[in-house]
This record gives C-alpha cells, sequence and structure tokens, in this order.
C-alpha cells in the first residue's frame, strides 16, 4: 500500500545533492527495502529525482546501514538542488488487512438471526422465550385446559399413539392451507 514517508508512516530522511550518481537521500527510523521506494519527488523544485519504473531517474545504489537506516544513492543529477528542499517520498508498506469480528450493517443482522434461528433447540420460539407446542382437537369439546406439562398415551386402538397424532397433525394442516389455494 502506497505511504507518505513522515507523515503516513513514521521516519525521516537526510538529502545530500550531487552530480549523477553521487547525489545521496538516508532514510532514519524506517526500515526500507529499495523495491518499496516508489518516487521521490523535490517538492520545491517540482522535480521527479527518484522514479522506480525509470532508468534515469533510478537508484544509482542502495545499502542498509543498520536495522533502521538505509541510503539511496541516486542516478540523477541533483547538483542543482538545496539539502533543505522539500521532498515527498512515496514508499510501498505491506500492512495487516484487519478483519472486523464483528461486521455491523444489514447483512450481519441477517446472518446473525439465521445462527440464532439454527442455534435454538427445536420447538424454542424466540420471541416468546419458551417452547411452542401445536395441539389439534379433532372432536368433542374443550372447555377448560390448564397446565398440561406432558400426555402419556403408548397406544390408540392398537397403534402407536405417536404416529396417530403424527398423521392428524399433517392432514389437519394440509385441510387448513389447501382452503387458501385458489
Amino acid at each position: 500500500m502506497k505511504k507518505l514517508l513522515g507523515t503516513d508512516i513514521p521516519g525521516s530522511w537526510t538529502f545530500s545533492p550531487d552530480s549523477a550518481g553521487a547525489g545521496t537521500i538516508v532514510f532514519n527510523g524506517v526500515a526500507l527495502d529499495l523495491r518499496q521506494i516508489l518516487l521521490i519527488v523535490n517538492a520545491t523544485r517540482g522535480t521527479i529525482i527518484y522514479n522506480f519504473a525509470d532508468a534515469t531517474a533510478g537508484a544509482f545504489a542502495y545499502a542498509n546501514l543498520s536495522d533502521t537506516s538505509s541510503e539511496l544513492t541516486l542516478a540523477f543529477d541533483t547538483s542543482l538542488q538545496d539539502p533543505t528542499d522539500d521532498l515527498t517520498i512515496y514508499v510501498d508498506v505491506n500492512e495487516p488487512v484487519m478483519i472486523d469480528a464483528a461486521p455491523q450493517g444489514v447483512l450481519a443482522n441477517l446472518i446473525l438471526r439465521v445462527y440464532k434461528m439454527l442455534a435454538a433447540p427445536l420447538g424454542y420460539s424466540k420471541d416468546l422465550q419458551r417452547y411452542r407446542n401445536t395441539a389439534i382437537i379433532e372432536s368433542g369439546t374443550v372447555t377448560t385446559v390448564s397446565n398440561v406439562t406432558t400426555a402419556n398415551v403408548a397406544t390408540i386402538s392398537g397403534l402407536a399413539a405417536e404416529r396417530l397424532v403424527y398423521s392428524t397433525s399433517r392432514s389437519a394442516w394440509a385441510a387448513s392451507h389447501r382452503a387458501r389455494i385458489t
């Protein structure tokens, strides 16, 4: 990622202008490789003095002086420039990409809702904060039903009660929805 040295990333430099192949820039406080230096512009004079893609404005030599110091010898003639000129130095710095662990927005809400629905136990209603059950009454009259926790019926007319309840539930559902189809 392109960054401005001294502004976007910490570091400083010392400019020593001279003839072609003798002018230098010493980078201090930042560990740079020659491949990371993209462009150096003398902002005072409006002149490109280093461009990684131009042989006439490239590097004559490059040396690492220490872990946080390096020296670039310019191929460009800077003998008519001044050591106090303002330089603009662009370097390529690889930065780790941060991934937001808690993404925001509509998609994140949808994903969170789907996850909560999948993680909830079968039959548990998050809106009601309790289990939801459906009862179907085929015939008869119910006057009052209160606090029924379980109903244990092993067989009805020799058939497993569970099978009868499921089939009744499916047929009642089909009958109620069949009327809605036009």
